[in-house]
């Protein structure tokens, strides 16, 4: 794979510039009071070391301690009680990473306490904003190796940036968003052409692991990246995402041990959370696939209309037995069985939020579709 030529690091550098700078420009102030509990966490870590929310000295995160507690209803109220502590029903790497943001900022004067709005907005750009740019960028990247121009390529990264739910999430702090996107980012590490480093495999480990640290749905693809590395780089490359994929998980299994007693209850386990488990016999199948692929007001084409062409890109390459987009695939569709089976549908302010992970992925379904649309006679190569 010859290396990308000026014009398009250029290209790159300036698209992840554009779609930061959007992605901060759009953020929305009503969704940092509506999603203050994921600043909850960071306040609580950051501030006060602790795992839990209480003794908060923000208003806004008191109303989270003094509010009933209603798993599953709402951002503000999907929380839970272990021995007398309250805890978020949330993987906590979203808490981690917001840390990371804030803690600077609260040193410079910019408290949640004292400056609620301006600390809600810039941790959510300098997360979840940060990382949705850096995922436009790469898929943009991808798909200039691809083969495709660079308009083309544009499409390629512009559709899932600003034409899906993505855009919404990206002005929040939020553990899918902030998930599928590192997922996207381990994929590209371990299905580029070139044989990878056990350092990038390890890397590309590290991040699908904290992955699933930041959300459980990243369990789903965690599976099929992992086997693709050991089945295209043998025993030596499984092993080095392995131990990466276990260092991503590391703060999880602390965080566990730490605030439940046991490194590997998870937290919707420790809250005795059942709507979120698997149950074939008590999921309505018919309802759900109206609900995610046929009603207007709920389906994923309503909110992402480029994923039927991505679809069609799926089937393109997989017919021409491109087995890194099979990777993706897989995992895209384990995630589809598993909220077939569960009771919750997760809400759809901003679309199926449940499906929330698998856009990232399923965009680069776009990079076939667009290939076989622009050069319909010329034979697919592997991405």
């Amino acid at each position: 794979m010859t290396p990308a030529s000026p014009d398009t690091r250029r290209a790159a550098i300036l698209l992840f510039l554009v779609l930061w700078g959007i992605f901060g420009a759009a953020t929305d102030l009503w969704d940092q009071f509506g999603y203050n509990l994921m600043h909850a966490g960071v306040e609580a870590m950051s501030e006060r070391g602790h795992l839990y929310l209480d003794g908060s000295p923000t208003p806004k995160f008191r109303q989270i301690e003094t509010a009933e507690v209603v798993p599953g209803r709402d951002a503000s109220t999907d929380v839970f009680r272990y021995k007398g502590r309250l805890y978020a029903i949330k993987h906590p790497g979203m808490f981690f990473l917001g840390t990371l943001a804030y803690k600077p900022l609260s040193l410079c004067g910019l408290r949640y306490e004292t400056h609620f709005p301006l600390a809600t907005a810039l941790v959510s750009w300098l997360t979840s904003g940060l990382i949705a740019a850096l995922a436009g960028m790469l898929l943009f990247l991808r798909s200039r190796e691809a083969g495709l121009s660079i308009h083309a390529s544009l499409v390629t990264a512009l559709c899932p940036s600003l034409a899906s739910p993505i855009f919404a999430y990206s002005g929040i702090l939020h553990h899918d968003l902030i998930g599928g996107c590192l997922l996207l980012l381990s994929w590209l590490i371990i299905t580029k052409k070139e044989e990878s480093s056990h350092i990038k495999t390890a890397t590309g480990g590290l991040l699908a692991g904290f992955a699933f640290t930041t959300t459980p749905l990243a369990a789903f693809f965690i599976v099929p990246i992992a086997l693709h590395a050991a089945l295209r780089g043998g025993w030596r490359t499984g092993a080095f995402f392995a131990a990466g994929m276990a260092a991503g998980v590391a703060p999880l299994l602390l965080y566990n041990a730490a605030a439940f007693d046991n490194p590997f209850l998870l937290p919707n386990h420790a809250a005795g959370v059942r709507d979120t488990m698997a149950h074939l016999s008590s999921a309505p199948l018919g309802e759900k696939f109206i609900w995610y692929f046929l009603s207007p007001r709920t389906a994923i084409w309503a909110y992402a209309p480029w994923v039927v062409f991505a679809a069609g890109g799926f089937a393109h390459a997989l017919a021409r037995r491109a087995w890194d987009m099979a990777c993706a695939l897989a995992g895209i569709l384990l995630l589809t069985a598993y909220v077939f089976t569960i009771s919750s549908y997760g809400g759809a302010q901003f679309g199926p939020r449940y499906l929330l992970p698998a856009l990232p992925l399923l965009a680069v379904g776009l990079i076939p579709a667009l290939n076989w649309i622009g050069e319909p006679g010329k034979r697919q190569e592997p991405l």
